[in-house]
């Protein structure tokens, strides 16, 4: 209940609230001009409080609440190499002004001008990543009412296009030729597993992570498919959960995948004694080969056959795939579900080069053939 004090010609509202922690907190309000105005405020200020309508707006900083709102919301629930990416903001914020700002003092134009200084100097999916992890825990204080508005909405983000590495890819007769070369390499050189790595990324589109995941259980040579349930951390270096729900799936695989696999399977079988639960993609030492050794075959084998592509690397094999598969007229649905994406949004975002290139070929065929008509 409230009290009503008259202060010389105006009045003001005295109450009790019991904040979530079990303390009761005093708030005062006055400049009322009848204690009837009084009485609505305070009527309809415990109405708010016990809807959960107020505002308790944080004193933290920028820095301190993100780093308390990853500890408490993503860390238990993500894998190392996750939570390397959100450390880079904690260390970010630590390091820049607006994260020693009072989250309730930061503005939209606060908030630009930080992503206008900092993306001077880094890549394009740096500056995405970032900001789409602080939206996210701004987001979320609006949502605890700890903050009354969402300072990130509408931002423009700005980055250094000399850092941002679009997508590259093989184009077909390129995807052909790394092809072949590895599969004569795997015949003629000791069964080289980064090179059956090579293979299967480029008919399958699987993420690196998900192939070295792969064990012997996941593959159904009757069915002709691979299933993906699980991923490979090379930081942890163990089994992890798959990047996302939707990176759960499976996949069909053509004849040659399955006789390159059959084949590996076989000599596995010979030399370094494997069962269903061996993962595929052990070397002779049993051991996952690693990104770096994985890059580095990845540009050797461009280097043996002559194409020449900078930026080009292992996740690179990836958009190959999709790419061949986009320039053959897969849909777009197909293609985000076998890539493993949530939605086709998604892929849409990552193949926007590739999909208006493929829409400029469309229209030269379109003035090509009626040009034919005369």
């Amino acid at each position: 209940m409230a009290d009503f004090i008259k202060r010389g010609d105006t009045w003001q509202y005295r109450m009790y609230v019991v904040q979530p922690t079990g303390k009761r907190e005093r708030i005062n309000k006055g400049g009322f001009k009848t204690k009837k105005e009084a009485r609505l405020a305070a009527a309809k200020l415990e109405s708010n409080y016990d809807d959960g309508l107020v505002i308790k707006v944080t004193e933290k900083t920028l820095a301190a609440y993100f780093k308390e709102w990853y500890e408490v919301n993503i860390e238990p629930h993500v894998r190392p190499a996750t939570k390397r990416h959100y450390n880079i903001t904690i260390n970010t914020l630590e390091k820049k002004d607006i994260g020693s700002y009072q989250l309730k003092r930061i503005t939209p134009t606060t908030y630009q001008k930080f992503i206008n200084t900092f993306g001077k100097h880094h890549a394009m999916w740096t500056v995405k990543k970032m900001n789409a992890q602080i939206r996210a825990c701004v987001k979320q204080a609006v949502f605890n009412k700890e903050l009354p508005r969402d300072f990130t909405q509408n931002v423009k983000l700005v980055y250094n296009e000399k850092h941002s590495r679009d997508a590259v890819w093989l184009n077909g007769t390129q995807m052909k030729q790394v092809l072949s070369y590895c599969l004569d390499y795997v015949q003629t050189s000791g069964r080289p597993i980064n090179h059956y790595i090579i293979i299967v990324a480029l008919l399958t589109g699987l993420r690196l992570g998900e192939l070295l995941g792969l064990t012997w259980a996941d593959l159904d040579f009757k069915a002709k498919t691979i299933t993906v349930s699980k991923s490979w951390d090379y930081v942890a270096k163990k089994l992890a959960p798959t990047k996302t729900k939707s990176s759960m799936r499976t996949i069909s695989i053509n004849d040659d995948c399955l006789t390159i696999l059959k084949q590996l399977r076989d000599y596995q079988i010979q030399k370094n004694n494997i069962n269903a639960d061996s993962q595929i993609f052990l070397n002779h030492y049993h051991v996952v080969p690693t990104p770096t050794g994985l890059n580095k075959t990845v540009r050797g084998v461009l280097d043996e056959c002559g194409i020449d592509i900078p930026g080009f690397h292992f996740h690179s094999l990836r958009h190959t795939h999709a790419s061949f598969l986009l320039y053959s007229g897969v849909s777009v649905l197909a293609i985000s579900k076998r890539l493993g994406h949530s939605n086709t949004r998604i892929t849409l975002d990552v193949y926007s080069h590739m999909i208006d290139e493929m829409q400029n070929r469309e229209m030269n065929k379109i003035t090509d053939t009626l040009n034919s008509l005369f």
